[in-house]
Formats: structure tokens, C-alpha cells, sequence
């Protein structure tokens, strides 16, 4: 798959897909995440007007840094159910694979205000299930997991 066909297919997972858009929901307006397609595309990825958006530019101040292949995208654009849930799990799954690569930008402060833990509980309880399966069984270890993705 070309960087060009993953762009649009991750484009089209979170703008036309209902489950990306309510697990981001929470963000908050100006959160920015950039994503690295391949190593040669940038795309920004952002809460506007309770909408969640991709455009093909840098983020001005992101707060996470995805590294992504594009045959990656096609397993989570294809492979994902339209649940929360599934799509967090396999992100997750992604990048205990290390086919996803995740930097964070911001200080933890920063992260906790800005929508991310309401993010991760709009996955309800499977991905608290989930989570406890490889470790993150409280919030404490969640927080930790946070820490430890320094860019």
C-alpha cells in the first residue's frame, strides 16, 4: 500500500467512521496528534467543532507523535471493527508489535487535562479488560505507560 492510499484510508477511518469519532470525542478543541505515514507523509489529526479531522500538514504543537507503516493502517482501517473498543485494542495490539511507534511531545501534566484518560475510557469495559490482560490494571500503570512513550 503507498503512503498516498494510506492517507486516504486513514482519512476516511476517522472522519467517516463513527467509533474513531466518539473515541476522540473527548479530546479537547487545539489537541493536535501527528502521524507519520511511512516515514515520509505528515498528517494532523484534531478535534474542530465536535468533529474529528485529518489533514496533510505537521501539527503545530503535537502532543503524540504516531509512527505508522502504511500496510498498518490498512489492517486498522479493514481490520477494526466500528467499536471503541476494537479499535483501541488494536492499536494497542499494533504497537506491542512495534508496527506503530508512539512519541509523546507534551509534559504529563498536559495529557491529563487535555481529554486522553476519557479517551481511553470511552473504550469501556473491554478495554479495561484488555489492559489488565498486559499489565495496565489501574490507573496508576496507565498514567505510567504515558510516562515511559517520551519522544
Amino acid at each position: 500500500m503507498s503512503t498516498e492510499i494510506a492517507f486516504q484510508a486513514l482519512n476516511e477511518f476517522f472522519t467517516q467512521r463513527k467509533a474513531p469519532q466518539l473515541a476522540l470525542r473527548p479530546l479537547r478543541e487545539n489537541v493536535e496528534i501527528e502521524v507519520r505515514i511511512g516515514g515520509s507523509l505528515i498528517c494532523t489529526v484534531f478535534r474542530r467543532d465536535d468533529l474529528i479531522q485529518v489533514e496533510r500538514r505537521e501539527a503545530i504543537r503535537p502532543d503524540f507523535v504516531f509512527h505508522i507503516q502504511p500496510e498498518t493502517v490498512e489492517v486498522l482501517a479493514k481490520g477494526t471493527k466500528d467499536e471503541v473498543a476494537d479499535i483501541g485494542i488494536n492499536v494497542i495490539k499494533e504497537m506491542l508489535a512495534g508496527t506503530i511507534r508512539v512519541e509523546r511531545k507534551t509534559g504529563l501534566g498536559a495529557l491529563l487535562t487535555r481529554g486522553y484518560l476519557e479517551v481511553i475510557a470511552s473504550g469501556g469495559p473491554a478495554i479495561a479488560r484488555y489492559l489488565g490482560s498486559i499489565g495496565f490494571s489501574s490507573p496508576t500503570k496507565i498514567i505510567a505507560l504515558f510516562k515511559n512513550l517520551k519522544g
